[in-house]
């Protein structure tokens, strides 16, 4: 692509078309300042790439309009994006049920004031309220509650399986709205996701990752999320409230829902509390899938009641995990506390940026040599 501004772009593709085996979309040099496009919406298309490019909204979806109304419906499928800037003050990244898709090497944010400019320095009246949702949400389609006959209530159309984001960095949503969602991303039952290698903070309230399902009937998410790095997650500027920092939070209903797939969440660096189970205990009821919980640090594992996760009706791991305050058995207390592990990655500028990249502390040999002096008892 030629070097500019770009309005809002769509990329459809029905059942019957024909497709490509790849077409890649790039400006002439590796820079991603060269073009901007007000948004990309692929819709059912497939084999696209998008690479150096900033982009203000990003939607991957089905195609066609009016909403899910086929289980034969096609997602977009098999599309990738490297090395961009994705969102804007109005727009994020949403992957609805789109499969085999991946974010890699880019900067993802959102919010209701300009990037790197906070409430506190601008004043509400000079930001624009935003939308309402999260800056990247990976979901599950379903079908609506009235249905169809080619797509009865509850009918999992499409897990958007094998998508996710990798390498990249979601930051700053400066909301100002309370009743927006406040989480960096937001999974709603998508399956196989793949999310390693991220650094997130500043995600405007009191969330990081919110995994949860999708409606009646549908399952919690799946995947792996390793070796990823979650600051503070409250940005301190958000009229959102902002307590009980949760770097993960597993709302399952008190075992509502199934878990029909592996989910791994292991050699991660967290500033917040790892919560696991929406009660009292983290059922996972009939299914073949299992959670796993390993290797982490972070400030605690808990219930969202402050008790350890209990499994019953499926599978379940909590194994070498570092934590500050411990509520399971097998937990192991960190040497040092959170503060001085993150002390290279403050959060004390007035833009929430942090002031330097954030620490490898995923238990690989540079997270361990990130603890130099501080590492006593700490293993794996």
């Amino acid at each position: 692509m030629e070097s500019g501004t770009y309005p809002a772009q769509v990329v459809n593709e029905t059942n019957t078309d024909g497709y490509a085996s790849r077409v890649v979309v790039r400006p002439e040099a590796n820079d991603s300042s060269l073009v901007t496009v007000a948004s990309i919406s692929v819709q059912g298309a497939r084999n696209l790439e998008f690479q150096y490019m900033t982009i203000q909204a990003y939607t991957l979806t089905w195609n066609g309009s009016g909403g899910v109304t086929d289980v034969n419906a096609r997602v977009a499928d098999n599309i990738f994006v490297g090395h961009s800037k994705l969102g804007s003050q109005f727009g994020g990244v949403g992957i609805f049920g789109a499969t085999n898709s991946i974010i890699d090497s880019s900067d993802i944010t959102m919010g209701g004031c300009p990037v790197g400019q906070s409430l506190l320095l601008s004043g509400a009246g000079s930001c624009s309220a935003a939308g309402g949702s999260p800056v990247v949400q990976i979901k599950a389609l379903m079908c609506g509650t009235s249905g169809s006959p080619q797509c009865p209530a509850g009918t999992l159309v499409k897990d958007a399986s094998g998508s996710g984001v990798t390498n990249s960095r979601i930051h700053d949503i400066n909301k100002t709205n309370t009743a927006d969602h406040q989480q960096c991303v937001f999974l709603g039952g998508p399956q196989n996701v793949v999310f390693t290698g991220n650094t997130l903070w500043n995600c405007g309230g009191n969330q990081g990752i919110f995994f949860t399902n999708n409606g009646t009937g549908s399952n919690m998410p799946s995947g792996t999320f390793t070796r990823n790095s979650i600051g503070t997650v409250c940005d301190n500027y958000s009229t959102n409230a902002c307590s009980g920092s949760q770097s993960i939070s597993w709302n399952n209903g008190n075992g509502s829902v199934a878990i029909v797939n592996p989910l791994t969440i292991a050699f991660n660096s967290f500033a917040g509390v790892i919560v696991i189970g929406s009660g009292s205990t983290a059922q996972l009821v009939s299914g073949a899938g299992s959670l796993t919980v390993s290797n982490n640090i972070a400030s605690k594992i808990a219930t969202s009641t402050n008790g350890c996760p209990t499994f019953s009706g499926g599978s379940g791991t909590l194994a070498n995990n570092y934590v500050v305050t411990r509520t399971c058995a097998g937990d192991a207390v960190l040497p040092v506390t959170l503060d001085q592990i993150w002390s290279n990655w403050s959060q004390a500028t007035a833009s929430g940026q942090p002031s330097a990249a954030a620490p490898d502390m995923s238990f690989t040999s540079a997270g361990t040599a990130a603890l130099a002096g501080h590492s006593a008892g700490v293993s794996g």
